[in-house]
């Protein structure tokens, strides 16, 4: 694979290592509260241990530029919390459109958006809408974690309420970063939404007819999971799972061919 980050070019090797073959992309990412044991910086050093490794999982004949990582996302739902730091959906939808024109004008039809930040989707939604429309790109948006995890890896209740510094994220940590995790400080964060879904046919926190929450909602600590479940090596395991994910949809946009969409 040819992987390039960016902002390690020069700007001639920036303009003449793209063309209508490259696939850029894009990571969003958020600075925010993760409960009292990782840090602010926990979905930036997830992307950023993800890309690292990126390029051992993909296929040879795949040319692909990582586009420079976009540190503050939408995070209004840990807004109560000191250290979160958030852009207005409309800020960032515009911030963001920006970077992927840079990439446009360069030469580059094909992006693909990966969030490690749940608080983005829907930004994220909008602004491949947004790109479709109006340059005729084909954009993507995509998550690690919406790769799944390896079976049997976490448990159930884990993987759909273990959303927010729970078992999945700190494992992540301690594979790539142990020395940021406060390993003193690591706690099960129960989620109120296992008891309120138990409850309900149809309003669920998560899922097509979800409300909208605040992270204390959820638990007033501001993290969402069970920490103490947490092993480097769970993190490797799941970091192989979306790597070898994400390597699979680099694939499917490679050979992806623009004819195929309706413009005249």
């Amino acid at each position: 694979m040819a992987l390039y980050f960016a902002e390690e070019l020069t700007a001639p090797e920036f303009s003449s290592l793209i063309s209508s073959r490259t696939i850029g992309i894009l990571p969003v990412a958020a600075i925010e509260p993760h409960g009292p044991h990782l840090p602010l910086s926990t979905d930036c050093d997830i992307a950023h241990g993800h890309l690292a490794q990126l390029a051992q999982f993909v296929s040879t004949d795949i040319e692909a530029i990582v586009l420079p990582m976009q540190t503050i996302g939408h995070s209004i739902e840990h807004s109560s919390f000191l250290g979160t730091f958030s852009h207005e959906a409309e800020i960032l939808l515009a911030s963001w459109w920006d970077v992927a024109q840079a990439f446009f004008r360069a030469g580059g039809c094909k992006l693909i958006i990966v969030s490690s930040h749940g608080g983005n989707s829907e930004v994220v939604g909008l602004l491949i809408a947004r790109l479709r429309a109006k340059l005729g790109m084909l954009a993507v948006s995509a998550a690690w974690l919406r790769f799944g995890q390896p079976q049997g890896l976490f448990g159930e209740s884990e993987l759909v309420d273990g959303i927010h510094g729970g078992a999945i994220e700190t494992s992540l940590m301690l594979h790539y970063w142990p020395e940021k995790v406060r390993r003193d400080q690591l706690s099960d964060f129960t989620s109120n939404g296992q008891e309120w879904d138990s409850e309900t046919a149809f309003l669920k926190v998560h899922g097509r007819t979800r409300m909208g929450w605040m992270s204390h909602d959820l638990n007033v600590a501001g993290a969402v999971g069970n920490a103490t479940a947490a092993s480097a090596e769970k993190g490797a395991a799941s970091a192989q799972q979306a790597l070898e994910g994400f390597a699979a949809l680099l694939a499917d946009v490679a050979k992806f061919e623009m004819e195929r969409l309706g413009d005249k």
